[in-house]
């Protein structure tokens, strides 16, 4: 097999693509765990692609395609339970990274990935990726530290969702979910779908949250809750 090429360094020689403007780091996702000079090699080497909303990005069926960049929009993830019922799982917005995990695990994809509106992505192919992470120790290091963190975040996860307080795990998850999502605002998620989540029913969950709102802590709308005040759920 022929082995893929070196990859294009800012200080190679080689043609450079137009420079990539940075992103901010989004709290608890990749990106944070890649030093900015990682940062500037893998955005050089993406190639950007549009996904409008409901396409599919990845599917749980098929061989993880590569590491991805969500350049601008939002990545909905997805599970489906036992029954059928599709479970929403994680958003993601700007600047976050996923991919990796299907890449270096070589299964698939553990979730499935849709486009939340018109969404664009940079994109690494698997082979590339995979060539990168064999020639760059900085980069398998970021990488290992990285999910070496997400292991460390699970376990705090599921010790929260072991309480047996239902306050303490809606309150917990849409902390989670808001910076998953990267930025502060409205959550686009419905009572039913957050019930899923946790394992609730949705009439404790709808009476959790009307005393958060009371509590002046959330808002909420159809389909949709914000944080307004985060100290008051942690």
């Amino acid at each position: 097999m022929m082995e893929a090429p070196p990859p294009r360094t800012v200080a190679g020689g080689a043609r450079q693509r137009k420079p990539v403007r940075a992103l901010p780091p989004v709290p608890g996702a990749l990106e944070s765990a890649f030093p900015p000079e990682v940062r500037d090699v893998l955005a050089l080497e993406m190639g950007t692609h549009t996904r409008e909303h409901g396409e599919r990005i990845q599917s749980r069926d098929e061989p993880s395609r590569g590491l991805y960049l969500i350049r601008s929009g939002i990545v909905r993830f997805t599970n489906h339970c036992a029954d059928g019922r599709e479970i929403e799982t994680a958003r993601l917005g700007a600047g976050a990274w996923f991919g990796h995990i299907g890449l270096l695990s070589g299964l698939p994809p553990p979730h499935e990935a849709g486009a939340l509106g018109r969404t664009r992505l940079g994109m690494l192919p698997a082979a590339r990726f995979h060539y990168m992470v064999a020639h760059d120790p900085q980069l398998a290091s970021s990488l290992l530290g990285h999910l070496a963190t997400s292991l460390h975040g699970l376990f705090s996860v599921l010790d929260d969702l072991r309480s047996p307080s239902s306050r303490a795990k809606v309150a917990k998850w849409l902390l989670s979910l808001e910076a998953q999502q990267g930025f502060p605002g409205r959550i686009e998620l419905d009572q039913e779908t957050l019930a899923a989540q946790l394992g609730l029913t949705r009439v404790t969950v709808g009476k959790v949250l009307r005393t958060f709102a009371e509590a002046g802590a959330v808002r909420q709308g159809y389909g949709w809750i914000e944080i307004v005040d985060p100290k008051a759920l942690s």
